[in-house]
């Protein structure tokens, strides 16, 4: 076996000697991340105003899936989004045309 060397791995000290207590382990990083994604896309999407007459389920459940399609499906969003100004653009046609 041959005798290899690597870098060397050192544990910040202080100048009292002592170490650094709070090294962040892997798990508290990627779930700081994943956290911070989900906030940002959380407010960042602007759903329809709900309808009258559904529950504060219904709309959270509608919420939750739109918050879904925006990590997994980023393009159906897009897509979405592209509709709803194609559909604004008619209606302002049609008003502007009726001298509204």
């Amino acid at each position: 076996m041959s005798n290899t060397t690597g870098f060397p791995v050192s544990i910040p000290t202080f100048s009292d000697g002592s170490t650094c207590p709070d090294l962040r382990s892997t798990a508290s990083i990627i779930w700081s991340c994943l956290a911070t994604i989900f906030a940002c896309i959380w407010i960042s999407i602007h759903p329809n105003i709900p309808f009258p007459n559904s529950t504060w389920l219904e709309t959270l459940h509608s919420r939750l899936l739109l918050t879904f399609y925006t990590l997994f499906v980023p393009e159906a969003i897009l897509y979405w989004a592209l509709r709803q100004w194609g559909g604004a653009q008619i209606i302002a046609e049609m008003y502007q045309s009726r001298g509204e």
